[in-house]
């Protein structure tokens, strides 16, 4: 199965309300124009409910994602402090951007409506490395609504859209 970009997981999940069930995922995608290969990828993925888009993210890299681990791992979601592990090179992918997981555990605390400045000050008090830093500084300036709209700014900045249309 291909890997799945984040960005391009998060742009086709746009509009889910979670908690969400598989089935809600893969209507949304449908919904959004996901390719074939996302489709199945979310089909793939166990039938539970998923209570954040990190959940998803991480239910499909156990399903296909890099890792080529046993069955029986794919889908577990019991270890929730996955996310705090120090992996610096989580944060970025030069071929996919930025990691929306890691993007929003670096932009943990803004209060939205949020401006570009408070974006940058929220991440490098939260730790996140220059090319983050780097790439929010390449945001335009105005106000983002929620961190969705962030994620979607810098997918479209780094050329996350290239391959969808």
């Amino acid at each position: 199965m291909a890997k799945i970009n984040p960005i391009q997981l998060q742009k086709h999940l746009r509009g889910v309300d979670y908690p969400a069930s598989k089935r809600d995922l893969v209507a949304a995608a449908e919904r959004n124009g996901a390719d074939e290969d996302m489709r199945a990828a979310l089909n793939a993925l166990p039938d539970e409910e998923y209570q954040t888009p990190a959940d998803v993210s991480r239910a499909l890299g156990d399903n296909g994602g890099g890792d080529d681990e046993s069955p029986e791992g794919r889908g577990h979601r019991g270890h929730k402090d996955q996310d705090d592990r120090p992996e610096r090179d989580g944060d970025r992918d030069e071929d996919a951007g930025i990691n929306p997981i890691q993007l929003q555990k670096h932009l943990r605390g803004v209060d939205y409506p949020a401006s570009k400045r408070a974006l940058i000050e929220a991440a490098e008090h939260n730790g996140a490395d220059e090319n983050v830093r780097a790439a929010l500084g390449r945001l335009s300036d105005e106000e983002y609504q929620k961190p969705s709209d962030v994620s979607r700014a810098l997918g479209d900045l780094l050329g996350g859209d290239k391959d969808s249309r």
